[in-house]
């Protein structure tokens, strides 16, 4: 019951109230960042810029490109020195996003100034991302040769998601760090529409400041 719960229920439940959450956040516009905000934002930001903006981008587009198009991903990954290139690649940026993304959580917590303009589900959103990406390394470190396996087993699962047609044995052979992977992505997007901290991310991501204002 519990694994399907996880695995058949929660992706829908996760769906919904992402959509629905976000559609009213931004008819609400309660977390639009006001330009006060975006200039306070970059002005405590240092060289954590770089890491989150391309660590940002690689794991998102390395995602999606295992989800759309699985069989790319295994072909190339039919060379074994290209498949360590792919691994060692995703670890590297997965690190600098990591680190970065710690420095600016525990700014949050030290600096009594950013610690005013940060409400709980931002700080909770920072712990579930951190805790993501830490599964993704770990992943990524110990389970090798993840890419392939992943193309393999958690794209299938993906796309049953989307025909309604969830097939569980797909995820249930994932080792557990990875099923946790999947499930504390899902409960990202629960948490989503409550809290600022994703607008902010994509602003430094999308932004066209490359670094903090002087």
């Amino acid at each position: 019951m519990a694994q399907k719960f996880l695995y058949a229920w929660l992706p829908y439940l996760s769906i919904l109230v992402f959509f629905v959450g976000s559609y009213f956040q931004h008819k609400s516009h309660v977390f639009r960042l006001t330009p006060e905000r975006r200039r306070e934002l970059r002005e405590h930001l240092d060289w954590e810029v770089v890491p989150l903006k391309y660590g940002f981008l690689v794991i998102l587009f390395g995602h999606i490109i295992a989800l759309m198009i699985p069989s790319a991903v295994l072909s190339f990954n039919g060379d074994p020195l290209r498949m360590v290139l792919l691994e060692v690649t995703g670890l590297v940026f997965g690190l600098g996003f990591l680190t970065a993304l710690l420095s600016i959580f525990f700014r949050r917590w030290f600096n009594p100034r950013v610690r005013t303009v940060a409400n709980s589900m931002d700080m909770i959103m920072e712990i579930l991302l951190i805790s993501q990406v830490m599964l993704g390394c770990w992943t990524a470190a110990v389970y090798r040769w993840g890419s392939s396996w992943g193309a393999s087993n958690v794209s299938p699962y993906l796309w049953s998601i989307l025909k309604f047609q969830p097939h569980l044995d797909s995820v249930q052979v994932l080792p557990h760090v990875m099923q946790l992977h999947i499930i504390t992505g899902f409960i990202i997007l629960i948490v989503f529409p409550f809290t600022r901290f994703w607008p902010q991310l994509l602003l430094i991501v999308f932004g066209k400041s490359s670094g903090p204002s002087r």
